[in-house]
């Protein structure tokens, strides 16, 4: 397995879900690994962190109230075409991963799932900042 040490040095990422437990978890994993974190609890508290500080990724679940993560993203992309973007979500159907990406997302991974498995997405999409996993 890949570790995060090959990824650039303090790489920033926002973290971004409605469940402070999740969202707790996989800021303090993140952290532990080596990552500069902030969170957001909501889509439009996400787009606030964003206009502050533009992090070298973002993870946010898709089913969030007020905003859907699809909304953020699509939000995010008429302004930021480059950062990467990788959904975090319970939501399991092919529908489901092809709106992730038609909303502009690079990578769709489906909760629950592996802390080894997010690692290597993380770092795919930090390492090439284009394409989808």
């Amino acid at each position: 397995m890949t570790r995060t040490s090959e990824v650039e040095p303090r790489s920033a990422v926002l973290v971004v879900d409605d469940n402070p437990m999740f969202r707790e978890l996989l800021a303090r994993g993140l952290a532990l690994e080596g990552f500069e974190v902030a969170t957001a609890p909501s889509g439009p508290e996400a787009l606030v962190r964003l206009s502050e500080r533009r992090p070298d990724l973002v993870l946010t679940d898709v089913d969030m109230p007020g905003m859907t993560g699809l909304e953020l993203v699509r939000t995010l992309r008429e302004w930021d075409a480059d950062t990467p973007v990788l959904f975090v979500t319970g939501r399991a159907t092919d529908a489901d991963e092809a709106a992730g990406f038609a909303a502009g997302g690079n990578g769709y991974l489906v909760k629950p799932f592996g802390w080894s498995e997010l690692l290597e997405r993380v770092q795919a999409l930090l390492g090439s900042r284009s394409g989808a996993l």
